[in-house]
């Protein structure tokens, strides 16, 4: 009962981390919206980060530390997207972030969330972040020793219009 009780708490633990490091990106994702294109294409949609496949995050060309720091949209939006890919390492286990436009992020015949994004959205798709980790519990399922199990936590940014 009190191993129960650990892992529990252990898996609460993890859940909070995920929302926090969801709400921080989703905020950054939000506060500046000229830092999401580069061209024609969105950095923050680009994030398929897994700490277990990837290893460690790949550093940007300029760390935008502080205010005195003097970077361009782009070079923030590659900062924050560095710094959550490493925040997830150190506080999920295995974890994994992707953020994407997923008009279905529910999977109705798994009863669970899934990683795959739409394949074709539209302006309205909204833009999603999904973060998932590596239970310690045996019981969460089999998902083998170098998987990571569905999303745990699913977050919707913005309407991609907005």
């Amino acid at each position: 009962m009190q191993l129960t009780a650990l892992r529990t708490t252990q898996q609460s633990g993890y859940q909070t981390a995920a929302v926090e490091l969801a709400s921080e990106l989703a905020n950054s994702i939000r506060m500046q919206p000229a830092a999401t294109q580069v061209a024609t294409e969105n950095l923050y949609l680009k994030i398929d980060y897994s700490s277990h496949r990837d290893g460690e995050p790949i550093k940007p060309a300029k760390l935008c530390y502080g205010v005195t720091a003097d970077c361009t949209h782009e070079e923030l939006a590659r900062f924050d997207i560095y710094e959550i890919e490493k925040r997830l390492k150190i506080v999920l286990p295995q974890g994994r972030i992707r953020v994407c436009k997923d008009a279905f992020p529910w999977d109705p015949s798994a009863h669970a969330y899934k990683w795959e994004c739409s394949k074709a959205g539209t302006a309205a798709t909204p833009i999603v972040i999904k973060l998932g980790w590596k239970p310690r519990n045996p019981e969460d399922g089999d998902i083998g020793p170098n998987s990571v199990p569905r999303p745990n936590v699913v977050l919707m940014v913005m309407s991609a219009s907005a």
